[in-house]
């Protein structure tokens, strides 16, 4: 939030997400129930702690069976779609597809300089989600549940040399600051697409 303008901030990283935070529901005091990619998302989906949902570190699996906001919405009438792009969100390292009527996991590209584990980018989720979501239109007119989980912003953060201009960087003096701000800019744009 400390890098967000309707937090403040003075650069214009996120107007996408400015927006929609300004006409929907702002939660100021949100925290993770663990840092960690697998085990926190499991909970946000379930209302449980680590520890009762069996993920309590990436790699380990979420306990079959349990009830869940997708499964919910599939009963009462969505189709539900999860397009994930963090190595750790596999299904077979997860155990999250149990929990969408169509899970899909976009490993397009390496991250970390190519050194760990496939993942993908906010374009790669973009394209794949959006062909979904323009076939689910045509399908049976259900509602739709959807879960688009990007990997951006995340370390090591990458210079999306695009956004500089807008956000006033100016090359050959880059900071740290500077490159998670082109990459939320990244992420944002894709959030409006």
């Amino acid at each position: 939030s400390d890098h967000m303008s309707v937090y403040g901030y003075g650069r214009p990283t996120s107007p996408n997400l400015d927006r929609l935070i300004r006409e929907g529901v702002r939660f100021d005091d949100a925290r993770t129930v663990e840092p960690l990619t697998s085990p926190s998302l499991c909970s946000l989906i379930t209302s449980r702690e680590p520890q009762e949902h069996g993920s309590t570190r990436n790699g380990l699996r979420i306990r079959s069976g349990l009830a869940s906001l997708p499964k919910e919405m599939r009963y009462s009438g969505y189709r539900t779609a999860a397009f994930v792009g963090n190595w750790t969100l596999r299904d077979k390292l997860s155990g999250l597809g149990e929990h969408f009527d169509h899970y899909a996991e976009v490993l397009t590209r390496a991250r970390w300089f190519g050194l760990i584990r496939a993942e993908a980018t906010a374009e790669d989720i973009n394209e794949q989600a959006l062909d979904w979501l323009d076939g689910d239109r045509r399908d049976d007119g259900k509602p739709v549940f959807l879960w688009v989980h990007y990997v951006e912003p995340h370390a090591p953060y990458r210079l999306w040399e695009a956004y500089m201009d807008r956000l006033g960087i100016k090359k050959g003096n880059v900071t740290a600051a500077d490159r998670y701000d082109t990459e939320i800019a990244f992420v944002d744009d894709a959030v409006g697409r």
